[in-house]
């Protein structure tokens, strides 16, 4: 699952326009990545509010799915029969998932790790924060120190001397 979404190419406010999404599929024809850049706001509340009841830090896509129907009027679909190519709402479940963690990360001040970063918490003396998964699932702030070898500025975790962590686009920011 990418970290961060781009701009969505559509974006669904309300129920109503679930609604009208799941009615005419006409996005789901448009091309390549059109389809996975199309942002439900009301399903994403759906999924907090599944996070906030259950307290875990994710939402089953099935269990958003269940709700939604349930919200929706609509009957249950089984799901090894309905992937998420042949069912709307199952791609507008996992595009609301990309774009619910991609926004809160931005939230909390997490922008892509890049070179352009490193260096700028080089030049403030600062370290920086990077948002790892930890060994028992959930997400775990790493702090690296900003150092600066040969002439170049690399992200390295505290005590290491040799390893660096290349920028990839991960979350991060300047703590």
């Amino acid at each position: 699952m990418p970290e961060f979404m781009p701009e969505p190419c559509l974006t669904l406010e309300t129920k109503e326009d679930v609604v009208a999404a799941l009615a005419d599929t006409s996005w789901k024809d448009q091309p390549y990545p059109y389809e996975y850049r199309v942002k439900s706001v009301w399903l994403i509340s759906l999924i907090e509010e599944i996070i906030a009841t259950t307290g875990r830090y994710f939402a089953y896509n099935s269990e958003v799915k269940r709700l939604a129907e349930q919200r929706l009027g609509y009957p249950a679909q089984n799901d090894a029969y309905y992937s998420k190519e042949n069912n709307p709402l199952s791609t507008l479940i996992y595009n609301a998932q990309c774009y619910q963690r991609s926004d809160k990360l931005r939230a909390a001040g997490y922008q892509p790790m890049t070179q352009a970063l490193i260096e700028e918490a080089f030049a403030k003396a600062a370290k920086i924060e990077i948002i790892s998964d930890s060994l028992l699932g959930g997400p775990r702030p790493v702090v690296l120190n900003a150092r600066e070898i040969g002439g170049k500025v690399y992200a390295m975790q505290p005590r290491k001397r040799k390893y660096h962590i290349a920028p990839g686009g991960q979350p991060a920011k300047i703590v």
